[in-house]
């Protein structure tokens, strides 16, 4: 499971930095939600709305904001987090990552087996 990465500045930046709080959560519980879905950055309107972290029981201004803010941009059917793939793993490389763990495992586990 990949980890959502956050360079240690990224508080600093405009973008961030002209969020309020309730935005600044649902940003970074959507790149939660996608890193642990896999899916490269896209939350559909269901999650948006309603499963990620509520705030003050509308979600709706929230989302408005990161729009605004050139974070999420509008897809068909969600939001789409900007520049997903420039700062963390899509599934491509969270799936290749495992299979090559997964592969090492195995070896290691063969050549224990034969000593």
């Amino acid at each position: 499971m990949p980890w959502v990465r956050l360079d240690d500045h990224f508080d600093e930046h405009p973008k961030i930095a002209q969020l309020d709080d309730h935005q600044f959560a649902l940003w970074v519980c959507g790149l939660a939600y996608s890193n642990r879905n896999l899916t490269d950055g896209f939350i559909p309107s269901m999650v948006g709305l309603g499963q990620l972290r509520w705030c003050e029981g509308n979600t709706v201004p929230s989302i408005n904001g990161l729009v605004a803010a050139g974070l999420w941009e509008k897809k068909d059917g969600g939001w789409q987090i900007h520049d997903y793939a420039d700062y963390q793993m899509t599934k491509a490389q969270v799936l290749a990552e495992k299979a090559a763990r997964q592969a090492a495992g195995q070896a290691g586990g063969q050549a224990s087996a034969q000593a």
